[in-house]
């Protein structure tokens, strides 16, 4: 590809980037609620993260020793720990915090970028960015703090890596070390985000070891991958892996006992997630699309099935990691559509390549991307999920957990308090009042004392 063309390309990538951050920024600056339960217990954790890069009376060794240790459960601290090197460079604070999500989309633009130039259609990869970038779904992660979004920016970069290692014949270990470091990546983020990658793997085993005139390489290679792997985990999996292990099995357990229905057993189990498609693309784009994609497929003139057989192997490898992540997510005890996160650039480039594909003669390429931008602009502004006439019209509400432990800290200006909490509600619950505590320097400790909705102002007046 020609230099000019490659440059050109990245330069509407960077495009891309700047628009998506002037959107978060929009929408992050209308949330009027306080971080809930998960979000409030992530947020702590890079607050936690941001105290010990910011202070100066701990040496380099032992912040790396005191960074491992913020977190030791199935939850990693890569994501903590990139969001509280971006909130560093730009100011301690809950927009900036949400904002920081911009490293992981940037991570996932950039890999979906490039796992789309497998298709040949240098169109395809700009496409996929902008159904990507501009996706509700999408919008509404980047406008949250979970660490869904840095499973996926690191699974689709692994996937790329993946990639390049199985249609890689040439005698190169680079490949093969780019994937371990990369699945690394994805393990510090969250442990269990490998099993992803559990058929990928197998079938790349396979591909290696058919030719068995390189066997000594291909064994170097894996010796390889496996070594780059392991080194980059072992400072913090080896300190942690039986809580690590332990709060694992926790997880599930609780998926187990508080989502009726949702058994491996279960029928509903195994649809829910193509059950949701409408969901998660968003029903007026879903629906845009399917009407296109079924005019097309019928019509005379389609050439889908060319296009198709044109791409064989990559879509077969493509297939494979879909067919892991789907099983793998209707195994799981605990549904959520988010969870759906890691497979969803496979769809934004699938969607890219309808868009940019010659079908028929009744919707030509131009008026495809006409459709799209005009279905994403709809969805956008007449979301319910970020509802914007709402957020504008009413003042911004003032969250009280500033004043609290502002109020804890001024009247114990020397020692850390502990502050017991009994109200467990998505306003105000342990969590999000432990972020709030974290973000002010952690001169207070939080504490739950359990309780629930339904309870707690009974249990509260006499405590």
């Amino acid at each position: 590809m020609p230099i000019n063309i490659i440059k050109n390309q990245y330069s509407q990538i960077l495009l891309i980037i700047a628009l998506s951050i002037l959107v978060d920024n929009f929408y992050i600056s209308h949330i009027t609620n306080p971080p809930a339960w998960d979000q409030g217990y992530h947020l702590s954790n890079v607050f936690k993260m941001l105290n010990i890069l910011n202070n100066e009376n701990i040496n380099i060794p032992n912040k790396i020793d005191e960074l491992l240790n913020v977190t030791d459960s199935y939850r990693g601290p890569l994501t903590y720990f990139l969001s509280s090197l971006f909130i560093k460079i730009f100011r301690n604070s809950y927009h900036f915090s949400y904002l920081s999500n911009q490293v992981f989309s940037v991570i996932s633009i950039l890999s979906i970028f490039n796992l789309s130039r497998y298709f040949n259609n240098k169109s395809v990869g700009i496409w996929g960015s902008i159904i990507f970038t501009f996706s509700l779904f999408i919008i509404k992660q980047r406008s949250d703090y979970l660490i869904d979004l840095s499973l996926t920016s690191f699974s689709i970069l692994n996937l790329l890596f993946f990639t390049k290692w199985y249609f890689n014949d040439s005698r190169n270990f680079r490949y093969s070390i780019f994937s371990g470091i990369s699945l690394a990546l994805v393990f510090l983020t969250k442990p269990t985000g490998i099993s992803l990658f559990f058929l990928p793997f197998l079938f790349i085993f396979a591909k290696k070891f058919q030719n068995k005139k390189n066997f000594y390489f291909n064994i170097k290679e894996l010796v390889l991958f496996i070594l780059s792997f392991t080194i980059v985990i072992y400072p913090w999996f080896f300190r942690h892996w039986i809580i690590i292990i332990s709060t694992t099995i926790n997880a599930w357990n609780w998926g187990v006992n508080y989502q009726d229905g949702f058994g491996i057993k279960s029928i509903q189990s195994w649809i829910y997630y193509f059950k949701n498609l409408p969901s998660i693309f968003g029903i007026i784009n879903f629906s845009i699309f399917s009407i296109i994609y079924i005019i097309e497929k019928f019509s005379p003139k389609n050439l889908l099935k060319t296009k198709i057989s044109n791409i064989k192997k990559i879509n077969f490898w493509f297939f494979i990691y879909f067919l892991n992540c789907y099983i793998l997510l209707s195994l799981m005890s605990t549904k959520d559509i988010r969870f759906m996160l890691p497979i969803y650039p496979l769809f934004c480039i699938y969607l890219s390549l309808f868009i940019n594909s010659r079908l028929s003669t009744f919707f030509s390429i131009n008026f495809k991307k006409v459709i799209l931008i005009i279905s994403i602009c709809i969805s956008l502004i007449f979301s319910s999920e970020i509802n914007i006439f709402n957020t504008m019209n009413n003042e911004k509400s003032s969250w009280p957990h500033n004043e609290i432990i502002q109020e804890i800290k001024n009247k114990n200006l020397n020692l850390t308090s502990t502050l017991a909490v009994l109200p467990d509600t998505k306003e105000i619950n342990t969590f999000n009042l432990e972020a709030e505590a974290a973000r002010q320097g952690e001169y207070v400790s939080v504490r739950q004392i359990i309780s629930n909705e339904n309870s707690y102002k009974k249990r509260f007046k006499i405590f």
